[in-house]
């Protein structure tokens, strides 16, 4: 539950219907480094407004979930045969969440002129094991011009943004005439074709 607070000492409810309010902090299930703070503390509203702190995403066009969702149970499953007979294969994912989007009209959004499903991943902190599982979601969805999202780990680079936000150039253009002391620029926004080269 976000409850929203005129003041950090502001009283936080300790029950919504029938739920009571976890007094220690705990995540119910164990992975408190991938969720923001609970037991009622309170923090700036960009910290608390999300359920989970980092993660990765990719939206796809409403009408091809089922066919991305079987790509993706692949890849886990191909994933755990690797790890071979009798070995004990880790578990990466800590849970997958499906949420949708309507179509909109501005250039950089994930939802630009298509409803969007967004399937978001959040992970254990397993670096390199996700950076390779992350590759092969994204070359598995490849065929569904499937976007990343713009605040989430992914491997896109500029051509690659390109493909999948047909008005890249056109907000590029803007940010440069606006900007072109590149001043509100940096080494992530130029890789990914937002920015030009400085």
């Amino acid at each position: 539950m976000k409850t929203l607070l005129n003041d950090d000492t502001d009283p936080v409810p300790d029950t919504l219907l029938d739920g009571t309010r976890t007094t220690d902090g705990e995540s119910p299930l164990g992975v408190e480094d991938n969720v923001t703070e609970l037991a009622g503390m309170p923090g700036p509203w960009m910290l608390r407004l999300p359920h989970f702190r980092l993660g990765r995403g990719a939206l796809l066009r409403r009408r091809d979930p089922d066919g991305v969702l079987r790509r993706s149970r692949r890849r886990h499953r191909r994933s755990e045969r690797r790890a071979g007979p009798g070995r004990q294969h880790p578990s990466h994912l800590i849970w997958t969440e499906l949420r949708t989007a309507a179509a909109d009209e501005l250039w950089l959004s994930p939802a630009y002129r298509r409803d969007v499903v967004i399937i978001h991943f959040t992970w254990h902190n397993h670096p390199d094991e996700v950076t390779a599982l992350v590759a092969r979601i994204e070359a598995a969805l490849q065929p569904f011009g499937a976007r990343p999202h713009w605040g989430k780990v992914h491997g896109f680079d500029r051509a690659a943004m390109e493909q999948v936000h047909p008005r890249l150039g056109d907000a590029r253009a803007v940010f440069e005439r606006l900007d072109p002391d590149g001043r509100f620029t940096n080494a992530h926004l130029e890789r990914v074709g937002v920015r030009e080269p400085g």
